[in-house]
């Protein structure tokens, strides 16, 4: 696959295949490979699909690993369907369609629609046939929730805004699963599910949300936006969705949608903690230019864009980044100004003078910027502790002196927690 890569990289390179051009007209993408399988895009032409054709061809020959025709599919992105099939006929591949399913996951789909979740309810329902949850104990039921079937969708969640319909459908299974040992079984419900979906220390039995899964997973993007810089996909996002950079947390055109600009919505209307994501995230300034001066948290308890609104109203590029709006002088900071119209209203004033107060109070620590989570634990993001600032918002835990011991059987642990369950009448039934 290396040698596969070289090659088409060299074709590339040498202008005998164009990959696909984004925004700003540069060459992002050729080809993506993982593991055995691998998409070549390109610009749409006859000729350069027959380049490709050539390059695997040579591939062939000089390693002996041949191309799976029959399982290969070509897409036409914008092109008349006809033109695909004819195309496609030459070439011995199938025709694909959009939507389609690569490595597990749905591309090209509203998943906002209940109806494109339906593999992943029917993953958990198949896996859920091949065994007798039926014959083990209420411990064997509980792993088998917590290690098999809380997993199965995480590759959907951490891309996709789940529909609370399939949330819900899901967590039904786990339920039943957990309580009647099938998942077509029906029992009473001991425990609330809210509780059993606290950790054990606050009297639950550590069974993660889905909602909240997929919550932690989402934002984990807004994370990965700021401190993977250099990588492909962010590098991909910022030439389609950059534009005039009059965005706050991470960059969207809203008229293009897909996967990015539902991920980015969700992130700007959540709160944690009484606090928006961006709230969360602060940059530890050093050359400055990592960071925006006005959308990103860097100085303050909040962004420079809701502390002087009148100013920021007045700039004419509210894109830059802090190394293009601000200078070190001999006696301390000053602001570069480019307005749109000089503000001159009392409130503008107010903030001005406000701004000089708080950057001339500010010292960079001199090296490059780094990035860190802002909330109070070791400055990194981390999935465990965002579920866990979910659950502090709900505030759904109960006094427990139920101490779980690892050398004792966990169905000896839950006899236990239940026997608890039944002498707290704090707990809902």
């Amino acid at each position: 696959m290396e040698s596969l890569h070289c090659m088409i990289s060299k074709a590339v390179e040498l202008r005998e295949f164009e990959g696909i051009r984004v925004d700003n007209g540069v060459a992002a993408l050729s080809h993506l490979f993982y593991a055995d399988d691998a998409i070549i895009m390109g610009v749409w032409s006859e000729e350069n699909i027959n380049k490709v054709a050539r390059v695997l061809r040579v591939f062939h020959l000089c390693s002996g690993l041949k191309i799976y025709i029959h399982k290969s599919h070509l897409f036409g992105i914008g092109v008349n369907e006809g033109e695909v099939v004819s195309m496609a006929s030459v070439l011995g591949y199938r025709v694909g369609s959009i939507p389609f399913e690569y490595l597990g996951i749905r591309v090209g789909a509203n998943m906002n629609r209940v109806c494109h979740w339906n593999s992943v309810v029917e993953a958990i329902q198949n896996r859920l046939s091949t065994w007798k949850a039926n014959t083990l104990s209420m411990g064997g039921r509980l792993t088998l929730l917590k290690s098999v079937l809380s997993s199965i969708p995480i590759y959907y969640l951490s891309l996709y805004k789940a529909p609370v319909k399939v949330i819900d459908k899901i967590e039904s299974m786990m339920k039943k699963i957990l309580w009647a040992g099938s998942s077509n079984g029906n029992k009473v419900y001991w425990v609330a599910w809210e509780t059993v979906c606290t950790t054990k220390k606050d009297g639950g039995l550590g069974v993660s949300r889905l909602k909240d899964v997929n919550a932690a997973l989402i934002a984990k993007w807004v994370w990965r936006f700021k401190v993977e810089k250099d990588a492909l996909w962010r590098n991909v996002v910022e030439q389609i969705h950059e534009g005039r950079g009059n965005w706050d947390m991470l960059p969207v055109k809203r008229g293009i949608s897909g996967c990015w600009k539902t991920i980015v919505n969700f992130v700007e209307n959540m709160k944690i903690q009484g606090m928006q994501i961006q709230q969360l995230v602060r940059c530890k300034v050093g050359s400055g230019e990592s960071a925006r001066f006005w959308t990103d948290l860097w100085i303050g308890s909040e962004v420079l864009k809701k502390r002087w609104p009148c100013l920021y109203k007045h700039d004419s590029n509210k894109g830059y980044a802090i190394n293009e709006r601000i200078r070190w002088i001999a006696d301390g900071i000053q602001f570069t100004a480019q307005w749109r119209r000089f503000p001159v209203s009392v409130e503008a004033i107010s903030e001005m003078q406000d701004m000089d107060r708080l950057l001339n109070t500010f010292a960079a620590w001199g090296l490059a910027d780094s990035w860190v989570w802002n909330d109070g634990k070791d400055g990194t993001f981390s999935v465990a502790n965002f579920k866990k600032l979910l659950r502090q918002d709900r505030g759904v835990s109960r006094e427990s002196k139920l101490k779980w011991d690892k050398w004792v059987l966990l169905k000896v642990n839950l006899v236990v927690w239940r026997a608890e369950l039944v002498t707290n009448q704090g707990c809902a039934y």
